[in-house]
């Protein structure tokens, strides 16, 4: 048995039956390794120690007693007979999803931002429902995703969304407005009709989903809107799109009081690549803003939509987030 001891065996093995035996390691592999020195010093080990391939790191020399006195002196033995103590380890338990089985509800959710924040959500453990106004995009993007419903309409159409949430079940926890993008012309090219529409239309959205949508939405869940960072600095070429950008902060801020205590959050998005931001270029025209937007952004690279649907599902899971206006545009609105 003895012949069958070396010490890179010791130094591996004896704290794994420490472990398994609920012993001091150091106790029990001092007396093995004493053991193993005095036996060698004495002759008492005939048989060559067997190789183990076992990769260890500088592994403790055995030494003769008559060596290792000046060690033992330095390093005293561990106190043998007292108290065992028992080895405890530490097994991390699974993280339980941050949205489960909570109903979230995306108004503009077949395509771009709203379906990739379904995707997520799914993920977390939500449950989904997309409304749009292409029933076989929004057909698709339901099955794409699991999606608990659908539901086909104009959400600009106030009786329709009114009659969307009378006969949504209850309870509702989130809700994300996706609503339709910004229109960039010269002020004075723009009717009065053109202008009460851009500046109205997302604060009438956001306004008209919050009256139908938070009688049935649970405490500590939100509304989120959407807004965009492009729009706070003046230009000729931004026509109205600086003030309604303008007036969504706010707007939110004002709504969170009146809703308490549920949530109305603003998500501030630079240019995402999504459907909806390709329709303002040709081909050739998107791909060169997506050079430059690669180019120039601090990060690196272009925002896409599942960056902002990562930021919408953490403002539904952090219950003390309202108010509030997230940006989200990788550093654009400091660099152009």
């Amino acid at each position: 048995m003895v012949g069958f001891l070396d010490a890179n065996v010791i130094n591996v093995a004896v704290p794994a039956i420490g472990r398994a035996l609920g012993a001091h390691v150091s106790a029990l592999q001092w007396i093995l390794t004493s053991y193993l020195a005095t036996a060698r010093c004495s002759s008492l080990i005939t048989a060559p120690p067997r190789r183990v391939s076992l990769h260890i790191q500088e592994p403790t020399p055995v030494l003769c007693p008559s060596q290792s006195r000046r060690r033992l002196a330095e390093h005293a033995a561990p106190t043998i007979g007292g108290t065992m103590t028992t080895a405890t380890m530490t097994i991390p338990t699974p993280r339980e999803p941050e949205l489960l089985g909570q109903a979230v509800v995306l108004i503009g959710g077949s395509a771009g931002i709203g379906l990739e924040t379904a995707r997520r959500a799914r993920a977390e453990g939500a449950e989904v429902v997309l409304t749009g106004r292409n029933a076989e995009r929004l057909e698709r993007a339901a099955q794409d995703v699991g999606a608990r419903s659908t539901a086909a309409f104009d959400a600009g159409d106030a009786p329709a969304l009114k009659r969307f949430f009378d006969e949504l079940p209850e309870p509702i926890y989130h809700v994300l407005v996706t609503g339709p993008g910004p229109t960039y012309v010269p002020l004075m090219e723009m009717t009065g009709d053109q202008v009460r529409r851009e500046v109205g239309d997302h604060l009438a959205l956001g306004l008209e989903v919050a009256r139908n949508a938070a009688p049935k939405m649970r405490s500590g869940g939100t509304l989120l809107l959407m807004g965009g960072t492009g729009g706070r600095k003046i230009s000729r070429a931004l026509g109205i799109a600086s003030a309604a950008t303008a007036a969504l902060p706010p707007f939110t801020a004002a709504l969170a009081l009146e809703l308490a205590p549920v949530r109305v959050n603003l998500i501030a998005a630079g240019f995402v690549d999504t459907p909806l931001s390709a329709t303002y270029f040709s081909a050739e025209g998107l791909e060169a803003r997506r050079e430059e937007l690669r180019r120039t952004l601090p990060i690196g690279r272009v925002v896409g939509p599942e960056d902002v649907a990562a930021l919408a599902v953490h403002i539904m899971s952090n219950t003390a987030l309202t108010g509030a206006t997230y940006d989200i545009d990788g550093g654009q609105q400091f660099v152009f």
